[in-house]
């Protein structure tokens, strides 16, 4: 999947895309401590991150296309990253 595709594509296909990066697998790898964070690892939880941003009274402050889940999962992504 290229930019142009993810940047329109839907949060659960960009997640689908996602499950086969080596980025991904590294997070997939990444045990968490199962007292904060009882879904295991760091793909997981970025997942579950993903679909709760909807519930949240600033998502509806946001831009549409801030709202992308391109976007959202760049943000996730980027802070992991720093």
């Amino acid at each position: 999947m290229n930019w142009q595709e993810l940047k329109h594509a839907s949060l659960d296909r960009i997640l689908a895309w996602a499950e086969n990066q080596s980025w991904c697998h590294s997070m997939a790898a990444c045990d968490q401590d199962a007292q904060w964070h009882s879904e295991g690892d760091v793909w997981t939880h970025t997942k579950m991150v993903c679909r709760q941003l909807v519930d949240l009274d600033e998502w509806a402050l946001l831009t549409a296309d801030q709202r992308t889940p391109n976007c959202c999962i760049n943000r996730v992504v980027l802070q992991r990253a720093s």
